[in-house]
């Protein structure tokens, strides 16, 4: 054998070696998301009846409202607010804590640096917000109302639209939409899940952590937006290198929802006028920045060359078939069973 052969030889036993390491790493890591998404799916279906019980069964009884002068504590969808908020946070933040350990991952490596300027990262939320109601919303809603057509109705009611008994409760109603649900989602999602996956192809991060985020709704409704959604936030955290602006638009998305849901149902107007507002800017710098993108392609389309590929595009010809790798694992498996068999029990036919 050659010097020559000898070297290409070494070479391929090393990739393969290489090869074997990164595919035990993601199945490793993929088991874990698996585990965890189970866990997220099923644990809120086993408190919900215990603690009803106990709520029916010890707290409500109390009458803490009377004793203390405060009405809302008489209120149990107001009790449902907040323990609803304090499940979201447990059961997503305190894996990531297990994670971090055996991962060696860090909250500030999670949310990383936009290294942007306040202006711009203003400009960005609302170039996505605008793109978000100006396709996202669309084609979700053709989707949705595509599947409706099809004999199936989704059972959901929207936060802003269900009853309310007490002041404390529309507003623990709100903190969970809009600040709560925002941060914990894109900290796990985005944070957790897409960055550790980005070693593995930034379009495979991407892609795995909307259909992962739209699936974990739960509904047949919301999923389709969920989807899109993610892969806009998706793809502006991998741009920005952050979640602090994917955390900022989520916030302006479902706040927008909200004052659109409490504007119809209170008739109030300011909240209605607000949001019409805002949205036909952030709808003015989308379509701003399409024209400019699209002017940016058709003067440089000529003179287009073969870019070099990434640091991370490198890493993702490692393992050859990320999908194949993350969608065969055993707990990924359990959970698109698990959370398929959810779905069917969201719908009514007729």
């Amino acid at each position: 054998m050659t010097t020559v052969e000898n070297n290409t030889h070494e070479d391929l036993v090393v990739d393969s070696q290489k090869t074997n390491v990164e595919v035990k790493k993601l199945k490793k890591l993929t088991g874990v998301i698996g585990l965890i998404m189970v866990i997220i799916v099923l644990l809120p279906k086993v408190i919900a009846p215990i603690y009803s019980n106990f709520m029916v069964t010890y707290v409500l009884p109390l009458n803490l409202g009377t004793k203390l002068g405060l009405d809302f504590l008489n209120d149990p969808i107001f009790w449902n607010e907040l323990i609803g908020i304090i499940i979201i946070i447990a059961i997503h933040i305190v894996p990531l804590i297990f994670v971090f350990k055996t991962f060696k991952y860090s909250f500030k490596d999670m949310f990383g640096n936009p290294n942007m300027k306040p202006l711009k990262i203003v400009q960005t939320v609302l170039i996505a917000e605008g793109m978000a109601l100006l396709v996202v919303t669309p084609i979700s809603s053709f989707i949705s109302n595509t599947i409706s057509s099809l004999g199936t109705t989704p059972e959901i009611t929207h936060i802003a639209t269900q009853p309310k008994e007490t002041v404390m409760a529309q507003i623990m109603a709100v903190i969970a939409a809009v600040i709560v649900a925002p941060i914990i989602e894109e900290i796990f999602y985005r944070g957790f899940i897409l960055r550790s996956l980005m070693p593995y192809g930034k379009w495979f991060s991407i892609v795995t952590s909307a259909l992962i985020f739209g699936l974990i709704h739960g509904n047949f409704e919301q999923m389709p937006n969920a989807i899109l959604i993610g892969l806009l936030f998706g793809y502006i955290a991998v741009k920005t290198n952050s979640i602090i602006v994917t955390i900022m638009i989520h916030v302006l998305h479902n706040g927008l929802i909200q004052l659109g849901g409490y504007a119809a149902k209170y008739h109030i107007e300011f909240a209605s006028t607000l949001r019409t507002v805002i949205s036909i800017v952030a709808m003015i710098f989308f379509i701003i920045k399409l024209i400019s993108v699209i002017h940016s392609f058709i003067k440089t389309k000529k003179e287009k060359t073969h870019k070099t590929k990434n640091h991370s595009d490198n890493k993702a010809l490692v393992v050859q078939k990320p999908y194949a790798v993350f969608f065969t694992s055993p707990t990924i498996i359990i959970f698109l069973i698990t959370i398929t068999y959810f779905l069917i029990k969201t719908i009514k036919i007729g």
